[in-house]
């Protein structure tokens, strides 16, 4: 694994910023797709420090838990550590909230659609 990658995983948030300095200033364009636990806040602080636009995708719970569930297909395990995170969310919704707000994008729904791909990009690459 790319040692970038796992500094962007360490618990001190100056860590995770200079490693986010390191690939904002290395690419023209960098995207980071993180499932990060509610704990890790101050690192997702950090990565917005510097210079990351921050996007949250959400929607709904019901919606997200049937589909987890039907990719894990009975690993009990896996569905725990998901309902788990699921609470820590629930939990920290009003910090999280403060994080991301107005980058916040309900994408799973419980309807048989979902917000598309091409929505999805307009909206965060909205000035």
């Amino acid at each position: 694994m790319d040692p970038v990658i796992n500094e962007l995983a360490a618990n001190d948030p100056r860590v995770v910023l200079a490693a986010a300095t390191r690939l904002k200033d290395g690419a023209v364009n960098v995207a980071l797709e993180w499932g990060f636990r509610p704990e890790f806040l101050p690192q997702v602080q950090a990565v917005i420090g510097a210079g990351f636009n921050p996007w949250w995708f959400g929607g709904s719970e019901a919606a997200a838990r049937r589909s987890y569930r039907q990719r894990v297909r009975g690993d009990h395990a896996a569905m725990h550590a998901f309902e788990t995170q699921l609470r820590a969310i629930q939990k920290e919704w009003v910090r999280i909230a403060e994080v991301f707000e107005g980058h916040i994008l309900p994408v799973v729904d419980l309807g048989p659609t979902y917000l598309p791909p091409e929505e999805i990009y307009r909206t965060i690459m909205q000035p």
